[in-house]
């Protein structure tokens, strides 16, 4: 069975490979220089966490969901990204989870079902759309058209969760973080940076995005023709990608409870870079299951509510001690 499960990988990194179905990363290259310089600093000294206040849309058709919009705390982004979105769903429930998008997580359908596994668990949860993506998109194609536009988009998704940790905390509620792949990604720097202890959960994700980019799939996806060829361009990508780690931020001590959970065959995020992301964090479990990263993401999705709810479970024990 695990070895179906690594072969839907192999077939999903043959779609990626074709242009025509799968729109290539960066086709406008490396984008405008400040951006990078920014954003280097941002890491080095990152902002106090923002407050928000999210405005509530009539929702009359969908009872139990919840659709708001919010000024994201981050100036460095597009005008059309400006205005944030959340659905929230069970939002009665004492537990809730920021959920962050996977890459190319346009929509809310896929959040949406682990939400509803979640929503059986005690948990609700606050699915956050990416800048660049959905409502939020600032042109037709591939939604980062350029490296700045990558950095831009994770440096104000952090921004915006840590800020939505802070507002459901405010509110009397448990506050965590979750994802998986990129949002699990994202999710680890937003918990390294959270103004509060928080449950986290990391699914598929390493403390970096460097491998996953420079090595993995996912480089077979990049216009390395719009970055000045790979030979020139890959090495300064790495070196870019690689300053964007988690590893950078010392381990706080909710850390201790975190759950980070990867496959064992898994052919995007290799396994060494999800365990050196449980390394980072003394005491956190580590999780391995069966298959790999496509098989995870299309038919983990109650797997995924589990770990969110272990990584709850673990937390509320810390926080008793």
């Amino acid at each position: 069975m695990a070895c179906v499960l690594h072969l839907i990988d192999r077939v999903a990194a043959g779609v990626m490979r074709v242009p025509r179905l799968v729109p290539r990363f960066f086709p406008d290259g490396w984008g405008d220089r400040d951006a990078f310089e920014f954003h280097r600093r941002e890491r080095r000294d990152p902002p106090p966490a923002s407050k928000v206040e999210v405005e509530w849309l009539p929702n009359p058709t969908q009872p139990g969901r919840m659709l708001g919009t919010f000024t994201s705390p981050s100036e460095a982004l597009p005008a059309p990204a400006r205005r944030a979105r959340v659905l929230w769903m069970g939002a009665h429930h004492h537990r809730q989870v920021v959920l962050l998008a996977a890459s190319n997580d346009h929509t809310w359908r896929t959040r949406e079902a682990v939400a509803s596994h979640l929503l059986n668990l005690g948990i609700g949860s606050v699915i956050l759309e990416n800048p660049y993506y959905g409502a939020r998109r600032v042109r037709d194609g591939q939604a980062l058209a350029t490296v700045a536009d990558f950095f831009r988009m994770g440096s104000a998704t952090v921004a915006e969760a840590r800020a939505l940790l802070v507002w459901l905390s405010a509110r009397g509620h448990a506050p965590g973080v979750a994802g998986f792949s990129q949002g699990g990604s994202v999710a680890a720097h937003v918990s390294a940076l959270a103004p509060l202890p928080v449950a986290t959960a990391c699914m598929a994700a390493g403390p970096s995005p460097a491998p996953v980019f420079t090595e993995g799939i996912i480089a077979t996806t990049i216009d390395w023709d719009a970055l000045g060829g790979k030979a020139a361009a890959l090495p300064r990508l790495r070196a870019e990608l690689d300053d964007v780690t988690v590893t950078r931020y010392e381990p706080a001590e909710h850390h201790a409870r975190a759950v980070v959970a990867g496959g064992r065959r898994d052919a995007y995020v290799a396994p060494g870079d999800v365990a050196a992301l449980a390394g980072h964090w003394p005491g956190a479990e580590l999780v391995w299951l069966d298959g790999g990263h496509a098989s995870f993401h299309l038919y983990g999705k109650s797997t995924q509510a589990v770990l969110i709810r272990r990584a709850f479970d673990r937390f509320e024990r810390f926080t008793r001690a």
